[in-house]
Order: C-alpha cells, then sequence, then structure tokens
C-alpha cells in the first residue's frame, strides 16, 4: 500500500481529502503544518507529499526545500489557492513534480497522484523497477509494462509488488 502525507493547515480539506485518499486504498497521514509535515518526513517512508503552499509557521516553500533536503527524488504534488506562474516555475524547478491550482477536480487529482507515485518508483534508487530498467533496457520505457525476466526468476524474490497502475506481462520480448 502506498503512502501519502497531505500537509493542508485547512482542517476540513485535509480531513476530507485523506479520507478520499483512504477509500482510493492508499495508506495516508495528515499535517496541519509545514514543521510538522517535515518531521512526518524524517519518521516515514513516504510515497509521495501533497503539500499547500500557504502554511503557518514554515511556509509551503520552505516546507518544499525541506523536504527535498531530506529526500530529493520523494514527488511532491505543489497544491494552492493563490498560486503565481513565479512561483510554480519556481517550485518546478526545484523538483515538484507539479503544481496543481485549488479547487481542483478529484479525478485528474487522482490520475496524477497515481502518476507521481509510479514516478517515484522510477527514481528510488532501492525500487526493484529501477534495477530492473537499469540492468535490462530491451525496450523503450513506454513500452514496459511489469518487470523484466530476471526479475521473475525464484532466485530474485519474485513476485515484487507492481507499482500500483502497472499489470501486464514481462518486459523481456519473448523468446521464439
Amino acid at each position: 500500500m502506498n503512502t501519502i502525507l497531505v500537509i493542508d493547515d485547512d482542517d476540513q480539506l485535509r480531513i476530507s481529502f485523506c479520507k478520499l485518499l483512504r477509500e482510493e486504498n492508499y495508506s495516508v497521514m495528515g499535517a496541519a503544518s509545514g514543521e510538522a509535515g517535515v518531521d512526518m518526513v524524517k519518521q516515514q517512508s513516504l510515497d509521495l507529499v501533497i503539500l499547500d503552499m500557504r502554511l503557518p509557521g514554515m511556509d509551503g516553500m520552505e516546507t518544499f526545500t525541506q523536504i527535498k533536503k531530506m529526500d530529493p527524488k520523494l514527488p511532491v504534488i505543489i497544491v494552492t489557492a493563490y498560486g503565481t506562474t513565479e512561483t510554480a516555475i519556481e517550485a518546478t524547478k526545484m523538483g515538484a513534480y507539479d503544481y496543481v491550482l485549488k479547487p481542483f477536480e478529484i479525478p485528474e487529482m487522482l490520475n496524477l497522484i497515481t502518476q507521481a507515485i509510479d514516478a517515484g518508483y522510477f527514481m528510488n534508487p532501492r525500487s526493484p523497477w529501477t534495477l530492473c530498467l537499469i540492468s535490462s533496457p530491451v525496450m523503450p520505457l513506454s513500452a514496459r509494462a511489469g518487470p523484466c525476466r530476471q526479475c521473475t526468476k525464484p532466485s530474485a524474490g519474485w513476485p515484487r509488488p507492481m507499482p500500483p497502475s502497472w499489470s501486464g506481462e514481462s518486459l523481456a520480448p519473448a523468446r521464439n
């Protein structure tokens, strides 16, 4: 199960969004401030952070900077009701996965979350999927739908958990 941290000072929005994500089978934690969110990133293994820009105390950009210092490959989706083009560009340059304006459409946000978590699998050096892509460049990335044959050998610890949106056959082409 993938773990998502939602950092937003709007209690109603944070609680509602966490509930929605739990219904989508995510493990979810919430933080009402940047400081609390940074503490959770230090203590937990996360797959994604959803971060509001306007926070009391440590603002969203400072929170984002601290998170990226601790875990540069952790995907972070920034959400805000007060976005500017400059802020979006700055956040993207600093490594934000995406920048979303509130209010957002739930189906589009859920799709973005799935994409961000999948991207996190590729960026995580401990992920078996990253190792598979590095050690077995048999097909173009867009054609990959699962692990290569090397990863599916019993000695490789198969079955390994697949990223949530993946399904399909082996990465390596069938041999005739």
